[in-house]
């Protein structure tokens, strides 16, 4: 395993259990760039925040789809260009989008 694969499958933990990983969790899960603030958003969508959940997506799966379903649980859905879809739920729609990126970033890690 990659140092990178382990900070994703550590933050991911973390997400899933409700505890927030810090920036520099983030960051070495993600990686840094200036422009993006990848880690930042991140953390922001752990808070709830769906602006930063969608600035996350497109910084870091460009090229997938996003699905989130408003229901009683929320529910995100990560879909690939080859129609591989990563899903997950929360109380938070941000967060439940959140994982499913982190889970479609570690599928691509193992690759």
């Amino acid at each position: 395993m990659t140092k990178r694969l382990d900070a994703l499958e550590a933050c991911l933990a973390k997400v899933e259990a409700g505890i927030e990983p810090n920036q520099d969790e983030f960051r070495n899960a993600l990686g840094w760039r200036y422009k993006d603030q990848r880690h930042q958003r991140a953390v922001k969508a752990f808070m709830g925040s769906m602006d930063s959940a969608m600035a996350l997506h497109e910084a870091v799966l460009p090229e997938c789809r996003a699905r989130i379903d408003l229901g009683r649980r929320f529910r995100a859905w990560v879909i690939t260009d080859q129609n591989v879809k990563f899903d997950a739920y929360s109380s938070n729609p941000a967060r439940a989008w959140l994982i499913a990126i982190l889970k479609t970033l570690i599928s691509e890690a193992t690759q």
